[in-house]
């Protein structure tokens, strides 16, 4: 049976990128000076024009030609939005101020989204009876997942404020550079939402893969 492109996702996703682009944007005002940002601006402008590439992925994922890829492709959204309410939650604990206190729960919630990203790809190669198959389902579950993340790092600033001091004295010395506190804090969230959306996906495709090779390697001994 042929694939149906999944245009009813696309709105969400889409509607998903924008508010992270707007939260974005509120951040780094004023906008004049975002070229005095770190790297003639470049902090700032990387994770906008990530976040644009994630609006073209969308569209393509949900077109026909891309839902082929994707098989289960509703179920494999809903396991990338599991996964990003835990690793929001990670990103949101870590700037409490008593974060410090919760590592153990931190990566607990790292690794149960690690862990679901895997599921998303072994599911779908099971579906597709291939290992290869579980390479783009679980890439599309982590850009799923990182939409959500990157939306908590960069809207938590406006309701808990910033994160707590760090207590590591060469990390102190390392942001005297940066500026006043103010900016310390948008550089290091512009950083991590960077680091996100570029490396998230690479770990939920490599994940599904793990995930999926052993599954199949279990399967002749479960008959």
């Amino acid at each position: 049976m042929a694939i149906e492109p999944q245009t009813k996702l696309r709105l969400p996703l889409l509607l998903l990128v924008a508010a992270d682009l707007a939260l974005l944007a509120m951040r780094v005002r004023p906008w004049g000076e975002i070229l005095s940002l770190p790297d003639k601006g470049s902090s700032a402008i990387d994770p906008a024009v990530c976040l644009c590439g994630y609006a073209g992925l969308i569209l393509w994922f949900t077109s026909r030609s891309g839902s082929r890829l994707i098989s289960a492709q509703s179920e494999v959204t809903f396991l990338g939005l599991l996964a990003g309410a835990l690793i929001g939650m990670e990103i949101w604990v870590s700037g409490l101020p008593s974060g410090a206190r919760f590592d153990a729960t931190q990566m607990i919630l790292l690794c149960a989204g690690g862990i679901v990203w895997g599921i998303a790809g072994m599911r779908a190669a099971r579906a597709a009876e291939s290992v290869g198959s579980s390479l783009i389902p679980g890439v599309w579950a982590a850009m799923v997942s990182t939409l959500i993340a990157c939306g908590v790092e960069l809207g938590q600033f406006y309701i808990s404020g910033p994160p707590p001091d760090t207590p590591d004295a060469y990390k102190q010395f390392q942001e005297i550079g940066l500026g006043d506190p103010a900016t310390v804090v948008l550089i290091h969230a512009l950083t991590a939402v960077t680091g996100l959306l570029l490396i998230g996906p690479l770990i939920g495709g490599t994940l599904a893969l793990i995930f999926a090779f052993f599954a199949r390697k279990r399967e002749p001994q479960a008959t």
